[in-house]
């Protein structure tokens, strides 16, 4: 999302999209040029251009679970995500510095995870089953 404000006129137009007002919300999908026309009252009117960048980089796609795989998705996420695992196991979450935080006796293939009262930062799921330690970073 990205804020676009004017100032100057009394009435803007904002194209793309048709808006009005003096800050409009947008949210493109790819790279976009806006045009506002800024009006007051005497009838004078001004035209600015503002381009908005989409970065190809806006997070890791969310897959099924294949053959041994493990995956965490959302990633990234806001404090609750899906462990997708290839067996039932005891999954431990670590932060950066490698202290664990969190314990979890995962007993389904697909379990919601919560992690809401952690702080933002880099995690690490680490499972150990009968059969494989599983390393994943989130």
């Amino acid at each position: 999302m990205q804020r676009l404000s004017a100032t100057g006129a009394t009435s803007y137009n904002w194209n793309p999209g048709s808006l009005s007002g003096t800050s409009v919300v947008v949210s493109p999908t790819i790279n976009t040029t806006y045009t506002v026309v800024g009006s007051n009252a005497a009838g004078c009117s001004n035209t600015r251009t503002v381009s908005v960048t989409v970065s190809a980089c806006t997070g890791i796609t969310e897959t099924q679970s294949t053959n041994g795989a493990i995956n965490i998705y959302p990633n990234p996420n806001n404090g609750e995500f899906n462990l997708v695992v290839p067996e039932q196991g005891v999954y431990t979450i670590i932060n950066s510095i490698g202290q664990t935080v969190e314990t979890i006796e995962v007993k389904e293939n697909v379990q919601t995870i919560s992690i809401q009262g952690l702080a933002d930062g880099i995690y690490y799921v680490i499972g150990k089953s009968a059969k494989a330690k599983i390393v994943v970073s989130k």
